[in-house]
C-alpha cells in the first residue's frame, strides 16, 4: 500500500526551463560569453545549480572550481531575479497533487534546485496543497541521486520505502529512487524521454499530469 509519494519539481511539478535559461544567460552575459539554447539548457539540468553553471560555461573554465562557484553566485543573482516570472505549473498538478492528499497520501518535493527557489515556487504554484516536506538543495543533504534526503523523508513520516513512489521526469530521479529502494514513476512531459526513464528503472510512466492522482492503484 502507497502512503507517500515524493515528487521532483522541475520538469515534473513545474516547468521552469525558460527562467533557468534566462539566469543563466544572465550570468554568461556578465562575463562576456556565448548565451545558452533552450537545448542546450535542458542537456545540463538535474545535478544542481553548480554542475548546471559548469557545464553552461565555456569548457575552457569549467575545470576552474574557484570560477564556477564565483559563476553561481552570479547566476544565482539573476535567477532571483526572474525564478517565478515565466515558471508554471504542469495543467493538471495541483488537481492530482489535491487528490493525493484526500486519499491520505503523504505528498512531498525533493528537488535539486537552490532550496530557496524550490520553497518558493512551491508555495507560488501549489499554495493550496498540503505538502509535508518541500526540499531543495542545501548543505543538509548530498544532490539526488544520493538517496539521504529522501530517506530523511522516510525516517521521519516513519513510512517503508515499500510504501513510497518517487515521481520524477529524468535519470537522476529514477536512480534516485533505486538508491533509496522506493518504487520509480516516471511522467511523459519532462525534460527527459520515456526511454531514459525507463532504461534507468521507471516501473511505468504517467501520460498526463492528471494520471499522478491514480498512481497508489497503479501499484497495489
Amino acid at each position: 500500500m502507497i502512503k507517500a509519494i515524493i515528487f521532483d519539481l522541475d520538469g515534473t511539478l513545474a516547468d521552469t526551463i525558460t527562467d533557468i535559461q534566462d539566469g543563466l544567460n544572465g550570468m554568461l552575459t556578465e562575463y562576456g560569453f556565448s548565451t545558452v539554447t533552450t537545448e542546450q539548457t535542458l542537456a545540463n539540468i538535474n545535478n544542481g545549480a553548480l554542475e548546471l553553471v559548469r557545464r553552461s560555461l565555456p569548457e575552457e573554465k569549467r575545470s576552474d572550481d574557484s570560477f564556477v562557484k564565483k559563476a553561481k553566485q552570479v547566476y544565482e543573482k539573476y535567477y532571483s531575479e526572474c525564478y517565478n516570472c515565466k515558471t508554471n505549473e504542469y495543467d493538471g498538478c495541483t488537481y492530482a497533487l489535491n487528490e493525493l492528499v484526500a486519499q491520505g497520501i503523504s505528498v512531498n518535493v525533493l528537488s535539486n534546485k537552490q532550496d530557496y527557489f524550490v520553497k518558493e515556487i512551491t508555495k507560488k504554484l501549489f499554495n493550496d496543497v498540503r505538502f509535508d516536506f518541500v526540499i531543495g538543495q542545501s548543505e543538509l543533504f548530498p544532490t539526488k541521486p544520493d538517496p539521504s534526503s529522501t530517506l530523511h523523508i522516510l525516517s521521519s513520516l516513519g513510512i517503508k520505502p515499500s510504501q513510497t513512489v518517487f515521481v520524477g521526469d529524468s535519470n537522476v530521479d529514477m536512480i534516485t529512487a533505486r538508491n533509496a529502494r522506493v518504487n520509480a514513476v516516471g511522467v511523459a512531459w519532462g525534460y527527459r524521454s520515456k526511454e531514459i526513464l525507463i532504461e534507468n528503472g521507471a516501473e511505468f510512466i504517467v501520460n498526463t499530469p492528471r494520471e499522478i492522482a491514480k498512481i497508489p492503484n497503479f501499484l497495489k
